[in-house]
């Protein structure tokens, strides 16, 4: 069972849009099919967007040209700084997290749902 996190009012949630990690901290939902990243201010995520989209269009395969553009990206604009590295190691960290938040644990409970449980 998927528990929300929240100190000692933890308690069991039906839905994976209801998830939230720290209320205060950090909320997403999912509207339309789209999700919406509240910490991405509108602008900011357009540009993202442009970047995305361009990506698609050159047909950029995540079977090491996405590894290639993330490393080329963070070593020509991050300052060689622990601290500056440590930051960009933990945007790929948050990153790769995401994903199987979003996408691969959302799999994994609708084909535990589909199949049934460990037992």
């Amino acid at each position: 069972m998927l528990m929300e996190i929240g100190g000692n009012n933890a308690r069991p949630f039906n839905h994976l849009h209801d998830f939230r990690i720290n209320d205060w901290f950090y909320y997403w939902t999912v509207k339309h099919k789209e999700i919406i990243m509240p910490y991405i201010v509108s602008d900011k995520r357009s540009k993202c967007d442009m970047v995305v989209d361009l990506m698609k269009d050159l047909n950029i395969q995540i079977d090491g040209e996405l590894n290639y553009i993330i490393f080329k990206f963070i070593r020509q604009t991050t300052p060689d700084k622990y601290n500056a590295l440590k930051n960009a190691m933990g945007e790929i960290e948050m990153c790769k997290l995401e994903l199987y938040r979003r996408l691969m644990a959302v799999r994994e409970e609708q084909v535990m749902l589909d199949n049934g449980d460990v037992k």
